[in-house]
């Protein structure tokens, strides 16, 4: 169970011309400028993230802002969900495929919550794991859930995101969220930047990007 986020009820409304200007020709989600949901309604924008299990909306400014951040350096993604960022960025896309999970789907319909449709892309590995895979030396995630024991917010089946962040090799963690929903995470007692711009997007009103940074280390994952 997912515990801490903050829930919203609205009216709802015929979204589906939104489709075609959101999604491709495969149904994937689009990287479009910021001012083309600056051009939608708030509250239709927002029913739609939800029918379609959307959380982050990547812009082309976002994009090139974390291509800079990246650098050169190995970068993959985690929890990729529908892939569009990760995707957009040409970096590994992983994911543990949580929610093809029956369980998770019985639980997710009780909440009233879609369910994300993984494309074919978006490797099933879970964050530690896809870490070990690939090496990276910048880890990237959008609406990430934190572990949690039932002792904090979060979920029993979110990501280790202390451990992540300290294994051999990681030199940076940026996270693309909510203030709302992720600022009372374990590892924001941490060391770290949050940065809001207004061609940040997402279900949220309150999207910002958090940046976690180690010393690079010389000794990759083994």
């Amino acid at each position: 169970m997912i515990t801490g986020l903050h829930y919203n009820i609205m009216a709802n409304q015929d979204t589906s011309n939104l489709d075609t200007l959101l999604l491709d020709a495969n149904g994937l989600l689009k990287v479009v400028p910021a001012s083309v949901y600056a051009g939608i309604p708030w509250d239709k924008l927002r029913l739609w993230t939800h029918k379609r299990a959307v959380y982050g909306l990547p812009t082309t400014e976002l994009v090139e802002y974390l291509r800079r951040l990246i650098g050169g350096r190995r970068a993959i993604e985690i929890g990729s969900g529908n892939g569009c960022l990760g995707r957009s960025l040409g970096i590994p896309l992983t994911d543990n495929h949580l929610q093809t999970r029956p369980d998770v789907k019985v639980l997710y319909a009780l909440q009233g919550q879609p369910c994300i449709e993984y494309p074919p892309d978006v490797e099933k590995l879970d964050a530690l794991e896809a870490v070990h895979k690939y090496h990276p030396q910048v880890v990237i995630g959008s609406w990430i859930t934190q572990y949690s024991d039932g002792s904090r917010p979060g979920s029993i089946f979110g990501i280790h995101e202390e451990t992540l962040l300290d294994i051999p090799g990681v030199e940076a963690y940026l996270m693309f969220g909510s203030i709302r929903n992720h600022e009372h995470k374990s590892i924001c007692k941490r060391p770290h930047k949050v940065i809001q711009e207004i061609w940040m997007w997402s279900r949220a009103d309150d999207s910002a990007l958090f940046i976690w940074t180690q010393h690079p280390q010389r000794s990759p994952v083994k």
